[in-house]
Parts: structure tokens; C-alpha cells; sequence
């Protein structure tokens, strides 16, 4: 059976410690074989030969370099194991066991009400291994990851790329943007973490699985030991494009797309499943759902109205209809720089004579990628449908030169809100915070030094921007009798893995006598803290182990300085900016058919006129209020 929406978020082991998946932004390919920073062996040194009973398998000649490193083509463990639908990845290089394999930025989605089971809700994970970043919300995170993580199979057994536990690849940051500096801070996801690495050897050929919890079909090793340039079914993630930093923009917005080699005009430099969301499930506050969970965050903390998984989707003004990339590299392509004209388009995929998109007919519904026969539905019912999805291809508009970077155009209303943005940012420039430093940042300026307690902070407290949050056993003692307080030592030999992390109060610091190594004293390690516990029992991501009685005070002793962090406070990051830049990009003409646009409400009489650049969204929503104010007289 296809997925019918009773899915749920992909899960991977629980872990303040795991780490996660990222491209290491600042890494350039240059081999023809490495897979955005594959460490890889020579190909032909193993290759898993086909067996008699494999129709998916096409033999490797002698001798023959696979011509890709990461290729993406239909799935077979998808078909045989009834797992989603649609393509995988499958690399063709060897892959030692331990290689990191990097992929795409992870986006954060904050407070995202999932209860009307999206399509969108396939491809998010949950944010239990990034919980220094869950804390900073209400009710916790949704991981979205474009690439390898939303396209491959994910399951519990026999997976060929793992989470790496290596504790120097955690959950970094890296910063190039700042709110009083760059426009486009709040506007861009900068977050990144740790890697995937090969759990084991893998061989050319072989279909990637990522390791999750939700699912436990065994991944086994399916080969497809050739990538063929001429199927248009399958397409290469790395020959083309690779990621740097943009030199050519007057405003920082970030990473940016570069060709790798000489692309022709008509050349499809790369293409990408996209997964439809209805723009409303974009509301960063959208208030309570139809199960009384209130979205809207407590405090009232000013916020801009639309996540900012907005501005990685394709959306027309006059529809409900989204389009999000989920494919590889995509969401680094940028609008161009002022006076140059973008030199990529993006169109629907090209289907060839007698192929509706299935690849070839004797595929199953299961491997199918791309379903024209949406085009014909209304939008609403495109944006909940189950099981089927559409895909894009980045077409080069003119030859684009080695290293010249790859744009595509936005639209005409994005650039226009783009312009109003930076013009009003302008203007408040001088009342931005130039000393606005995150977590992240404080955490690199505060090494050396002591945690100052709660009592020392009244004199030298820090900024209101940073907590602390406190790593800790989930095992806790059953209080005896009516007490007001529970107490334990970090240090109890009974205790499971370190795996809960809470927001935190320092109350006491004294000095550790077992700590007298300069290595340790350098470490901070030579103090150990008492500590209070703030419990956050309405963030889902808190793991039921580790939240706390109610009426109960608990207080944990004998803390290192290790299992003690700076963290963002709720909604102070540049995400939250009030005023951060929120607008989808824009289709070319004739690419939304006009099944997908709202139903234009006529002959209101009264009605003013709006903002072209605002939207119909906002047109039908002024004829609504004209029409109710005409029905009340």
C-alpha cells in the first residue's frame, strides 16, 4: 500500500550527544569522483557483482569508472520493502566504512502543527538530538534535512550510512551573517551539525539507507552498479554543481551554486523532488488546532508571521499551492546579483515521448516520481495528497561557464519585497544590536571562564539572550514521603547514557580536589556546580524520562563544567526577528496550471483596490470582510 498519511516523523535514536547530518559549507569538490566530500577508493578495486535473481542489477564492465559519485534513480527497497515512494540515492564510488558523507543543510521548523498529516510531514525528523535548539521553542522542532535524508530509505536495520557519536562534529554553528550587519540574518538557515558516516563498506552501486527508528526492514545491499547518462529516470547529484561562497552580491545571502564544468544552454543541470504544502502550514503562529494545542507562544514574543522553510519554496501569488525542494544542493541556488540576469530556470520534468512520468511502463506505483495527472486537481487537494509527487529540473538558459555561479529568478514580487526589505532594514540599522551575540558565539567568548552562579549574576549577569541548560541521566531516584525536593548527584554509578538535557540554574561552584591537571584545570573541570533543573514538559522533544513531577523541586549535585551549556533563549535567535525576510520564490509564467489558483470572488461592489505586489491572497480576503460588512446592513 502507498502512504495514506498516517505517517509519521522520521525518528532517529535519541541522544543529546548524536549527531546529525550537514554539508560542511565551507568545503570545495574538485575530484570528478568525490561526493561533497566522499572519502572514496578506487572503484574498481571492488565491485559487487550481480546476482542471477537481481532484475534491478546492470553488471559493470572491467575496468569501467563509474562517471558519478552520488546519483539519484528509481528505488527498489522503496518497492520491495513498501517503504514511501518515489527515488532514492545510490552512490557509484566505493565508500569506506567511517567516510563522512556530507549533504545538505538542515533547516529547523519551529512550533509546526503537524496534526492534519501533511505530505511535508514524510520528510521532517524530530528534533530530540538538537534539543539545545528545542528549548529555544514551545512545544519543540521538526528537522527538515533537502537530500540524502529525504530521499533515501531509513530503517533500524542493516543501514549502510549511520549518525556519527564523534562529539567534535556536534551541532555547530557557523555565523556569517549577523542582525545588525547583514539584511538577510533571520532570512537564510545557519545551522549546522554533525555527519553521516558509512557504517560499513559501501560498495558502488548500492542504494543508500539512513538510520532511523521508525522503521525496521532490513536495508541490505541492493545494487545498481551503473549510473547511465542516458536514462532520463536517473540524475547525477555531483558532476555539475558544487557549493561556495558568493562573491558577487553587494548584500551577504549566503552560500551559492557554481558550475563545476562548462554547462550548455538546455543542459539540465540538476533536478529535485519537491513535496507540496499548503501555505498555511507555513504560519509560525497559526494559534490553537482542532485538538485544542495552542501554536501561538505564550510569552508574545514578536515574530515574523511564516516560517522560514517559506523562503526555500516555489509558490505563485494567486495560490495556496507550495512546492518545496527536497532534492540535493537545491536550496542554495541564488537569486542573481544586481545587473546580472539569472542563467537557470526552473521547469516541470521533462517527459519524453510515451513516458508519463513513470520512467517505464512496466513501473509500479511505488517507483513512480513523477505524476502529471496532479496538474489537473485544485491546489487544496494537491497540497494533501498522499503517495504522489511531482519534479523539477534546473535547465541552464544560456552556456554558463566553469565557475560561474548558478542563479535562478525568483520573480518579479520577490525581488520587489526583497528591495522594501532591505530599504526598511536600512533604515533601522542604527537601532540594531551590533553586540548581539548567540549561544553559539557566547560559547566561544566564555572559554576559560567559570559559570558564574545566580547570585554573582546579579552583579555580572548574562545577557538576557543566553540560558544555561544542564546534560543528565534520565534515571532519577522515586521520592519517599511528601517532599518539596529531590536532590542526586551527576555523578551516581547507576546512572544510564548521559541523554536528557533541560534548561538549567546555576546555584553553587566549588572547587573539585580530584581535578589538579592542567589539562582539566584548562577544561574548566576543575569546579563542579550545583544545579537546578527548569522542567519544559509541553516540548515534545523532552523525552518523557527525563521531564519531572509536578510541585517537585529537583536539584542535581557534583555537575562538570562539560555537561553544562549556553543556550538560546526562547525566540531571541534571528529566526525570530520580527522583521526577518519572508517570501517564497516565484515560478515562471505558465508553470502553475490554473487548476492550482484560488477561485476569484466577482462583482463586489465597494471594493478597493490592493497591493499587485500583496497577492490575490489578500484581494479575496478584502472582498470576503466587503462582502460581510454589505450582509450585516
Amino acid at each position: 500500500m502507498l502512504p495514506s498519511g498516517s505517517g509519521s516523523p522520521k525518528q532517529r535514536r535519541f541522544g543529546v550527544l548524536a549527531a546529525i547530518l550537514s554539508i560542511s559549507m565551507s568545503l570545495v569538490v574538485l575530484s570528478p569522483f568525490a561526493v561533497f566530500g566522499l572519502d572514496v577508493v578506487d572503484s574498481s578495486s571492488v565491485v559487487k557483482p550481480c546476482s542471477d535473481d537481481d532484475p534491478y542489477c546492470v553488471a559493470l564492465d572491467d575496468g569501467e569508472a563509474p562517471p558519478c559519485g552520488l546519483w539519484m534513480g528509481k528505488s527498489p527497497i522503496k518497492e520491495r520493502e513498501e517503504h514511501s515512494f518515489g527515488l532514492g540515492v545510490f552512490t557509484g564510488v566505493n565508500i569506506p566504512q567511517g567516510s563522512s558523507v556530507d549533504v545538505s543543510p538542515l533547516m529547523i521548523v519551529p512550533d509546526w502543527d503537524d496534526a492534519r498529516l501533511p505530505p511535508l510531514r514524510e520528510y521532517v525528523w524530530l528534533g530530540q538530538n538538537l534539543m539545545h535548539l528545542s528549548l529555544g521553542t514551545e512545544s519543540g522542532i521538526f528537522l527538515f534535512y533537502p537530500g540524502v535524508a529525504s530521499l533515501a530509505p531509513c530503517t533500524s536495520q542493516n543501514f549502510n550510512l549511520a549518525l556519527s557519536d564523534d562529539r567534535a562534529e556536534l551541532d555547530e554553528t557557523y555565523e556569517y551573517l549577523h542582525r545588525s550587519a547583514d539584511a538577510a540574518a533571520g532570512a537564510v538557515e545557519t545551522t549546522r551539525s554533525g555527519m553521516y558516516r558509512a557504517a560499513r563498506d559501501i560498495v558502488a552501486g548500492e542504494e543508500l539507507t539512513v538510520e532511523c527508528t521508525d522503521a525496521s526492514f532490513d536495508g541490505g545491499a541492493h545494487a545498481l552498479n551503473r549510473f547511465h547518462a542516458d536514462d532520463h529516470a536517473v540524475t547525477c547529484l555531483d558532476d555539475r554543481l558544487e557549493v561556495r561562497e558568493p562573491s558577487s552580491h553587494e548584500i551577504r545571502v549566503g552560500r551559492g551554486l557554481f558550475a563545476k564544468r562548462a554547462l550548455a544552454a538546455g543542459e539540465v543541470v540538476i533536478s529535485s523532488p519537491v513535496v507540496p504544502v499548503h501555505r498555511d502550514e507555513l504560519d509560525l503562529a497559526p494559534g490553537p488546532n482542532d485538538k485544542g494545542i495552542d501554536f501561538t507562544n505564550s510569552q508574545n514574543f514578536p515574530m515574523p508571521k511564516w516560517q522560514m522553510l517559506l523562503n526555500y519554496c516555489f509558490g505563485h501569488p494567486d495560490s495556496d499551492l507550495l512546492f518545496l525542494p527536497v532534492g540535493s544542493l537545491v536550496s542554495y541556488f541564488n537569486h542573481p546579483p544586481a545587473g546580472k540576469t539569472a542563467n537557470v530556470e526552473v521547469r516541470w520534468h521533462e517527459q519524453l515521448e510515451g513516458d508519463e512520468g513513470v520512467g517505464t511502463p512496466e513501473d509500479s506505483q511505488r517507483q513512480r516520481y513523477h505524476f502529471p495527472e496532479l496538474f489537473a486537481m485544485d491546489g487544496n487537494t494537491v497540497a494533501n495528497k498522499q503517495g504522489m509527487g511531482l519534479m523539477i529540473d534546473y535547465v541552464a538558459t544560456r552556456p554558463i561557464a566553469p565557475d560561474e555561479e548558478a542563479t535562478v529568478d525568483y520573480g518579479p514580487l520577490w525581488e520587489a519585497a526583497w528591495k522594501q526589505h532591505v530599504k526598511q532594514w536600512e533604515l533601522g540599522r542604527a537601532h540594531r544590536a551590533a553586540n548581539y551575540q548567540s549561544a553559539a558565539a557566547f560559547t566561544e567568548s566564555e572559554k576559560g571562564e567559570t559559570l558564574r552562579t545566580i547570585v554573582e549574576q546579579i552583579n555580572d549577569p548574562y545577557p538576557a539572550n543566553i540560558w544555561t541548560a544542564c546534560t543528565f541521566s534520565e534515571q532519577w531516584a522515586d521520592p519517599e514521603g511528601d517532599v518539596e525536593s529531590v536532590t542526586t548527584s551527576w555523578y551516581n554509578p547507576d546512572q544510564d547514557d548521559v541523554n536528557c538535557m533541560l534548561p538549567c540554574v546555576v546555584l553553587e561552584r566549588h572547587l573539585h580536589a580530584s581535578f589538579e591537571d592542567d589539562e582539566d584545570r584548562a577544561a574548566g573541570e576543575h569546579f563542579y556546580y550545583k544545579i537546578q533543573l527548569v522542567d519544559r514538559a509541553d516540548n515534545v522533544d523532552v523525552d518523557f524520562e527525563c521531564t519531572m513531577l509536578e510541585n517537585l523541586d529537583y536539584f542535581v549535585t557534583d555537575v562538570p563544567r562539560s555537561a553544562i551549556s549556553f543556550i538560546d533563549a526562547p525566540y531571541s535567535t534571528d529566526r525570530y526577528l520580527e522583521n526577518a525576510f519572508r517570501q517564497e520564490m516565484g515560478v515562471p509564467k505558465g508553470l502553475y496550471p490554473a487548476t492550482w489558483m484560488r477561485k476569484k470572488l466577482r462583482g463586489a461592489k465597494g471594493m478597493s483596490k490592493a497591493n499587485p505586489a500583496d497577492g490575490a491572497e489578500f484581494r479575496v480576503r478584502e472582498a470576503r470582510k466587503t462582502l460581510e460588512e454589505r450582509g450585516k446592513k
